[in-house]
C-alpha cells in the first residue's frame, strides 16, 4: 500500500514540463531565472511560482503583466491544476498530479561522534579535501563516495586502505554496506546507519530488493537504450556500444546458458571485443566495463549491485533476474 501526494508541473505550449519542487520557481528573461524566456518584452523577473502545502501560488514581479486567463495578476494568487499563465511570448499550464509515496522510506546517515550526517540522493564525498562533503582530517581528498540508491547504501573507495567491517574495500568498485557498518582509514572511522520511516520496515540487516518487472535493450545506430521497469515504473538510460554489447551478451547468452546465469568471461569477452591480433582483452577490461555499466544504473536510481553481479571467485558475470521478469533485446 502507499500514500499519495501532489506533484506540480509547469507545462509549456510545446509540452515540455518543468517540475515545481520544494523551492520557488522563477520565470523571466534574466539568466538567473529557473525558466529563461527569450523575448524582448519579458522583464528579467516577471513571475515567481511558489509551492504551498496544497498547491502553487503565483506572484507577479515584473513591470509587464503576468496574466491568468487573460487577467493581470496584482497580488499573490493561488492557482489550480489546469490554470493557464501568460507572459509576453509564452503561455504555460499548471498541472497537479498525484504521486505515489512509499509507505516506508530508508534514510542513510554517516555517524561520527554524536552527529548524524544524512546521505542525500546524490553521491556524498568523504575525505580530507576542500571539495569533500564530509571532511576528516588526515584523509586524502575524495577518498570515498557514498551512494544511497533504492533503499540501499553503496560505497566506492578511490584508494587502497579503506576498510568496512574489517574488510578492505576494492578500489573503484561499488560495494553494498549494511547498517551499523564501521568504515575506517588509518586511525579514523565513522559508521553508516539506516533509519526506517513508516511501515513495511525490512528485517535488521536485510537489503532492500529491486522490484524489477521487465528489461528491454533496444539497439540504436550508436549504442542502445536500456529500459528497466521497476515497480511498474520505466527507467531509461542510453548506453555506449561496448556497454550495450555486455548487457546483450548477459541477457542473450549463447550455448547452454540462460538469462540470469553466470556467463564465463571466456564467452563474454569475444562478444564485446571480437578478437584482434593487435590486442587481447582481459578480465581487467571486463571489470572496468562492468563498473561503468553500474555507474550508468546509479544515474537512473537503480542499485547496480542488484542487477549486475560478478562471481565471488571472479571469472563470470550475470544480469540478476528473478523468475517471471520479462527480457527483450531488439
Amino acid at each position: 500500500m502507499a500514500e499519495t501526494d501532489k506533484v506540480a508541473w509547469l507545462v509549456a505550449s510545446d509540452g515540455t514540463r518543468r517540475r515545481i519542487g520544494s523551492q520557488p520557481l522563477l520565470l523571466g528573461r534574466g539568466l538567473g531565472c529557473d525558466v529563461v524566456v527569450d523575448h524582448e518584452e519579458v522583464s528579467n523577473r516577471p513571475a515567481l511560482l511558489r509551492p504551498t502545502a496544497d498547491g502553487v501560488e503565483v506572484e507577479a514581479l515584473g513591470h509587464n503583466d503576468t496574466l491568468l486567463y487573460g487577467f493581470p495578476i496584482r497580488n499573490p494568487k493561488k492557482i489550480r491544476s489546469g490554470d493557464r499563465l501568460e507572459i509576453p511570448g509564452s503561455e504555460f499550464e499548471l498541472q497537479l498530479e498525484r504521486a505515489t509515496v512509499p509507505r516506508s522510506l530508508t534514510m542513510w546517515f554517516v555517524r561520527r561522534g554524536s552527529l548524524l550526517h544524512r546521505v542525500p540522493g546524490r553521491p556524498l564525498s568523504v575525505g580530507g579535501g576542500e571539495g569533500d562533503d564530509i571532511q576528516i582530517a588526515g584523509w586524502p581528498p575524495s577518498l570515498l563516495e557514498l551512494h544511497a540508491v533504492g533503499g540501499n547504501l553503496l560505497a566506492e573507495a578511490a584508494e587502497v586502505g579503506v576498510h568496512a567491517a574489517g574488510d578492505e574495500l576494492p578500489v573503484d568498485v561499488l560495494v553494498p554496506l549494511r547498517s551499523d557498518t564501521s568504515v575506517t582509514f588509518g586511525a579514523q572511522a565513522f559508521a553508516v546507519v539506516a533509519q526506517f520511516v513508516g511501515f513495511d520496515q525490512p528485517t535488521a540487516g536485510e537489503r532492500k530488493k529491486l522490484g524489477l518487472n521487465a528489461v528491454k535493450l533496444e539497439f540504436l545506430p550508436n549504442g542502445a537504450q536500456l529500459t528497466l521497469t521497476v515497480d511498474g515504473k520505466p527507467l531509461t538510460r542510453v548506453l555506449s556500444e561496448l556497454r550495450a554489447r555486455l548487457l546483450s551478451t548477459l541477457l542473450q547468452p549463447s550455448g547452454e546458458y540462460e538469462p540470469g546465469d553466470f556467463v564465463p568471461d571466456e564467452l563474454v569477452l569475444p562478444q564485446i571485443w571480437p578478437r584482434k591480433p593487435e590486442r587481447t582483452r582481459t578480465r581487467t577490461d571486463l571489470n572496468t566495463l562492468v563498473h561503468r555499466v553500474r555507474k550508468d544504473l546509479l544515474k537512473i536510481g537503480v542499485d547496480p549491485t542488484s542487477v549486475i553481479e560478478r562471481a565471488a571467485t571472479g571469472g563470470a558475470t550475470r544480469f540478476k533476474l528473478e523468475p517471471g521478469v520479462g527480457v527483450e533485446v531488439i
